[in-house]
């Protein structure tokens, strides 16, 4: 189960920088079909929400 958690972690990672999706679709596609469960399985892992993630990794123009 971690390493599934840990993959689907990676996956909204990329989707969150890459893509303009809302952060519950996200945790959608990769398996967490809960976007409130998905934001805390994300934020214990990272510190911080999908959203603030998505703001500080995500490339300006």
């Amino acid at each position: 189960m971690a390493y599934l958690r840990r993959r689907r972690l990676e996956m909204a990672t990329q989707l969150l920088i890459d893509s303009d999706l809302l952060v519950g679709e996200v945790g959608n596609r990769v398996g967490w079909a809960d976007a409130n469960y998905f934001a805390r399985r994300f934020r214990a892992a990272f510190g911080v929400t999908p959203t603030v993630y998505r703001a500080r990794h995500r490339q300006g123009p």
